[in-house]
């Protein structure tokens, strides 16, 4: 009679754990990558409704400097495709410049990721 082998049946022992640590790992690093994409989007459309809130404030700057006139409690509204843009125009005691303190607020809208400006004139 033989005496059993102790080392019988280590190689697939062996090939068992080094696919479950690879298997891990490749986990590991696939979540890593989908919570990088969304940042990636979210930082997208925070980029596009800063352009919106960008986009109302120049508007209303042109209107002041184009003699169309800006009053205080003035709110102007705009579309631009997936994104909107929201002016008020207030007092310059709110922000301490010398005329009007104008703030714009743009919204990306499919995902109503909102961005802020504030100027002072």
């Amino acid at each position: 009679m033989r005496s059993p082998n102790p080392q019988k049946g280590s190689t697939l022992y062996f090939a068992l754990v080094i696919l479950a640590i690879s298997g891990l790992v490749v986990l590991s690093i696939s979540s890593l990558l989908v919570l990088q994409i969304k940042a990636i989007k979210t930082l997208g459309d925070s980029t596009l409704a800063f352009f919106g809130a960008n986009t109302g404030l120049e508007e209303v700057l042109y209107y002041a400097y184009r003699d169309k006139g800006i009053n205080v409690g003035d709110t102007y509204l705009g579309n631009l495709d997936s994104i909107q843009y929201q002016v008020i125009v207030n007092a310059s005691s709110t922000c301490g410049a010398m005329y009007y303190c104008i703030e714009s607020i743009g919204t990306y809208l499919p995902s109503q990721t909102k961005r802020a400006l504030r100027a002072g004139i």
